[in-house]
């Protein structure tokens, strides 16, 4: 009796002890749960992830894409800061959501790009082919919604939450996937933005009064010796190259 009454106490215990276990989520099952990675990027550097199922990203410079590595049961969704071209293969059976800042971005078998930097007012969704639902996201519920048709692009601003469609230039938007730059009409202030992105060199402009400066050029896989020249011909701007280790770091734009 007495040794009956340990075993049983013993197997009070362990029962108590796996109950515990099992609601602190330690024997919780492993197919529930979504594992998640994180792919960033540095200026002047891109990034390709392929999906197992054929999609295929590609991440721009200085951009953090958040997705999952198991295969959701009925979505797939990645979380965008910054700009990647996304080539979606399309699944009846499971949606691809990109969550980027303020918008929800839903693929209805496609190819779009999406840039939403966090120190930019502006989120851009541009549609090469295919069809995407795009939503407002306003406490954690969908307020606006809209579908886009190819070769257009939706403007969104996060400061006064309003947004209009335009169309747009294909090479001047995912250009920049290929290495090349197209700018037509865009402040020098935007140009440095978008070639410290592409080149990984920071571009500083000491005469502020230029920032306005409007530029109209193609630069196709150009080094950036021929992008300085230009812009040098275009402004009447000179500039000197701030080299560490024998690599240009910082290329300072001034007036003569």
């Amino acid at each position: 009796r007495y040794l009956l009454k340990i075993a049983a106490s013993i197997i009070a215990l362990l029962t108590l002890s796996v109950c515990a276990l099992y609601i602190s989520g330690v024997f919780s099952s492993n197919s529930n749960q979504v594992a998640w990675t994180e792919r960033k990027t540095i200026s002047g550097e891109k990034s390709i992830i392929n999906f197992a199922d054929g999609t295929k990203i590609i991440l721009n410079g200085n951009s953090n894409l958040k997705y999952s590595v198991n295969a959701l049961n009925n979505t797939r969704e990645v979380f965008l800061e910054g700009e990647a071209f996304f080539e979606v293969k399309h699944d009846t059976t499971r949606q691809f959501i990109v969550h980027s800042k303020n918008l929800t971005t839903t693929d209805l078998g496609t190819e779009f790009d999406i840039s939403a930097y966090s120190n930019e007012k502006e989120i851009t969704v541009s549609l090469v082919s295919g069809k995407i639902n795009i939503a407002e996201n306003e406490n954690e519920k969908i307020s606006k919604s809209t579908i886009l048709q190819p070769k257009q692009q939706l403007v969104y601003s996060t400061t006064k939450k309003t947004y209009n469609l335009r169309d747009f230039d294909m090479v001047e938007i995912i250009g920049w996937k290929d290495n090349v730059l197209k700018f037509k009409d865009a402040t020098l202030k935007d140009v440095f933005i978008k070639l410290e992105r592409a080149y990984g060199i920071k571009f500083q402009l000491q005469t502020k009064s230029f920032e306005g400066f409007l530029i109209t050029a193609n630069f196709d896989k150009a080094p950036v010796e021929t992008v300085t020249k230009l812009i040098k011909k275009l402004t009447g701007l000179d500039y000197t190259n701030i080299k560490e280790n024998d690599q240009i770091k910082k290329i300072v734009f001034f007036k003569k």
